[in-house]
């Protein structure tokens, strides 16, 4: 059998007209710098900065969503 995740938050995000995908998820990640490190270089992923955080998108054109990596994560933020 495979791992089962518990969804601990949800978000809902105001319409973006420059982000049509059918949805989006976003991923906490134990180690933030050592991802950012292997994955950033690749052209699916890019930075997004915000004034009290950043994250990572992965936008693939095959797949109709977005992921994102925050760090921190909201969780953490939110202290939940």
């Amino acid at each position: 059998m495979g791992t089962s995740l518990i969804l601990k938050l949800l978000k809902i995000r105001f319409p973006d007209s420059t982000r049509p995908e059918r949805g989006d998820a976003d991923f906490t990640i134990a180690n933030f710098a050592e991802f950012e490190e292997k994955y950033l270089p690749r052209k699916e992923f890019k930075i997004i900065k915000k004034p009290d955080f950043y994250m990572i998108e992965l936008m693939d054109p095959a797949f109709n969503v977005r992921v994102y990596f925050s760090n921190p994560p909201l969780d953490k933020e939110l202290n939940i």
